[in-house]
């Protein structure tokens, strides 16, 4: 199973800070305490620019079955 997150961060939002957010969820994902509930992996994909003032992601968390 999947889990799908949907979020609008700021234009401005650079790409290391969505990096850096990716690392922080990856931390999460892969803590012991959260290992046994989700894969160890995420994907966060950019989709497009909202009303010209925030950039649409979508993160993907895989879930254990």
């Amino acid at each position: 199973m999947r889990e799908q997150v949907h979020l609008f961060v700021s234009f401005d939002t650079s790409f290391e800070d969505l990096d850096l957010l990716k690392k922080e969820m990856t931390n999460f994902v892969r803590d012991k305490d959260n290992a046994r509930d989700f894969q160890p992996d995420i994907d966060i994909e950019v989709l497009g620019v909202a009303e010209m003032n925030k950039i649409g992601l979508q993160i993907e968390i895989s879930t254990q079955v």
